[in-house]
């Protein structure tokens, strides 16, 4: 983005092996912004360290609706907002927050929506059906509701439990949230937890002890034994707790106790053997029953507390289908609030508005209190007549199914498109959009890229031939992506090859 006056390529001269983002910059130690002592890893190259986060996202999608808007100019940007969102792609699949909202799009506080799909992006655009005006609707609670304080706990059950150990307080992990708590188990004590645990833990809890190593490498040690919850205990203090850095990555529910208490939880279960733990969140909750129907695009929720420290809270807003957004988790900020704030997410777009919503608030830490004095739920969308509450039309759902059985995350067709998508896009949900067809081009000399339309679970084998009649032999399976699928091929110079593509599942 901007005015190329200096050069185009990054990383210390011009070096075409290696892909880069364009640049204003000089190269090398000429840049303006060169670090010292490290390889100038500041270039402006997105296979570097140096130029990362919205700096780098920024132009790239710049350059990505500036190709939209010239297939398509009269695009809005409420246009180009939703089909950038519906390009995206999930490329992490070990991502812990990965969910699937009530459309069939999958979501994730990491990545949101994905990477956008340039290809897709400009397809959708070009395919795009002007939208018609959404409208707000907003429900308004006065709950003066007490914020528990200190409520994210491990119970503790079984015989001769001391009164004390019955609910531990304790501090969430920054990765997968046990959000309605957990089942009970059986508690095992796996020490410092330095190397990969060895044997299944399915169906139990494991408690470990913090110092030698990080907390993600404690985690990610026991992760491979499948236990249901992994609680740290501190190895310094008493009653101190915090929040353990680096966990983003935790698929397991984990989480932080006291030294004393998990001394104590230590020694229970190592003369009790009918110790079971169970994680519990006490939390407050408000409730929203919306009537009015409309396909979701931007839903907000406005939220005024007295609470007297806005890093202790957890607030997450759930969907009359069961999507949840995180809107604020525990951190450092130490003010007072939310005292009149407004979080806004996109976590169920193209979700049914209608039904009731739930608001969960969860103080993580103690020492501070307060109530939810008022919030009100806003919710933005294109008004449709919906029934059944499903997000989609019951007028569109009786002429493509003859009933109102259909499900918007349901991909009848399997084309990679959602009945909400196919919806919105005004398609046919019992016929796929894109038929399966080889495209074949040349990618560098002696290898030649195969190329289709792709469903991601699918698997697809090629056979080749050197006889348009036959016979084909099978050369490769490939495992489907989509929108497109694609797999290389080496050719030799002056010869011949008929590819045949076939489907194996679903």
């Amino acid at each position: 983005a901007g005015l190329s006056n200096d050069v185009l390529p990054g990383n210390g001269g011009l070096d075409l092996n290696y892909p880069t983002l364009f640049t204003t910059d000089l190269v090398g130690s000429a840049g303006r912004n060169f670090v010292f002592g490290n390889s100038d890893l500041s270039d402006y190259r997105y296979d570097n360290t140096g130029f990362t986060g919205t700096s780098g996202a920024t132009p790239i999608i710049s350059g990505l609706v500036a190709l939209m808007l010239s297939a398509r100019p009269e695009l809005s940007y409420r246009d180009v907002q939703q089909a950038l969102l519906l390009s995206a792609q999930h490329f992490d699949r070990e991502d812990p927050l990965l969910v699937q909202n009530g459309a069939g799009l999958e979501v994730s506080l990491n990545l949101g929506f994905g990477v956008p799909h340039a290809g897709l992006a400009v397809a959708l655009a070009q395919a795009w059906k002007p939208r018609g005006q959404a409208q707000t609707t907003s429900v308004v609670a006065t709950p003066n509701l007490l914020i528990p304080d200190d409520g994210l706990r491990v119970e503790v059950s079984g015989e001769g439990v001391p009164a004390h150990l019955m609910s531990i307080p304790v501090t969430s992990s920054l990765g997968y949230q046990a959000e309605d708590g957990t089942s009970e188990y059986s508690l095992t004590n796996a020490a410092e937890a330095l190397s990969e645990w060895q044997g299944d833990l399915s169906g139990q809890a494991v408690i470990l002890r913090r110092g030698l190593n990080t907390f993600a490498e404690k985690i990610r040690n026991m992760e491979n034994a499948n236990p249901a919850l992994i609680i740290i205990r501190d190895n310094t203090g008493s009653s101190d707790r915090m929040i353990m850095a680096g966990t983003q990555r935790a698929y397991v529910p984990a989480v932080f106790m006291a030294r004393n208490a998990g001394l104590e939880l230590e020694g229970l279960i190592a003369t009790n053997s009918s110790v079971q733990v169970r994680l519990a969140s006490i939390k407050a909750v408000v409730e929203f029953d919306v009537t009015e129907a409309r396909v979701c695009e931007h839903v907000g929720l406005r939220l005024q507390t007295t609470h007297t420290r806005r890093g202790d809270l957890r607030i997450t807003l759930v969907s009359p289908l069961g999507t949840r957004s995180a809107l604020q988790r525990p951190g450092t900020d130490s003010f007072a609030g939310p005292v009149d704030w407004t979080y806004h997410t996109v976590h169920s777009f193209l979700e049914p508005s209608g039904g009731r919503w739930r608001l969960e608030v969860t103080d993580e830490e103690p020492g501070n209190t307060g109530m939810i004095t008022r919030a009100e739920l806003i919710v933005r969308g294109l008004p449709i007549v919906d029934t059944d509450r499903d997000g989609l039309s019951d007028p569109w759902e009786m002429d493509k199914f003859g009933s109102l059985d259909g499900r918007a995350s349901d991909d009848l067709d399997r084309d990679g498109h959602s009945n909400a998508l196919e919806q919105l896009l005004e398609t046919d949900p019992l016929t796929s959009d894109s038929p399966l067809r080889l495209t074949i081009e040349p990618w560098r000399p002696g290898v030649v890229r195969v190329s289709w339309p792709g469903y991601r679970g699918d698997s697809y084998r090629i056979l080749t031939s050197s006889n348009p009649d036959g016979p084909y032999v099978p050369e490769a399976v490939v495992s489907g992506a989509f929108p497109e699928t694609e797999w290389f091929k080496i050719v030799a110079p002056s010869t011949r090859h008929y590819l045949r593509l076939e489907r194996l599942s679903p």
